[in-house]
């Protein structure tokens, strides 16, 4: 979070870009959402979506590369109590199931 941001309690833009692009995406396709859509709902100028992204297409790929690194980060998480390759492997088979029913990035601006 920018020092703007923290001081004013206002959540940046680009935050709320991938907030509301990520529960747009999930609940209706990629297709199916154009970018009038997230800014109405992120609550920014179209300005901003460009200027944090410069397109729809990058504005897709930064979410799906923050559901990655989000995946990846509980998969670590989730794993780190498991001491044998075995247990870990077990672990990872049964965290695998949990963790795809985990509400979408951004979910919370539903």
């Amino acid at each position: 979070m920018s020092k703007i941001a923290e001081r004013t309690g206002r959540i940046p833009a680009r935050e709320r870009l991938l907030a509301a692009a990520g529960a747009l995406f999930y609940e209706e396709g990629f297709n199916n959402v154009g970018i009038e859509r997230v800014i109405e709902r992120a609550g920014v100028a179209k300005a901003s979506l460009y200027d944090c992204f410069g397109s729809k297409d990058a504005l897709i790929r930064a979410y799906l590369q923050s559901r990655k690194e989000a995946r990846q980060a509980r998969l670590r998480e989730g794993l780190a109590k498991y001491t044998t390759p075995e247990s870990a492997c077990w672990g990872c088979s049964t965290f695998s199931g949990r963790s795809s029913r985990n509400p979408p990035i951004g979910a919370a601006l539903s």
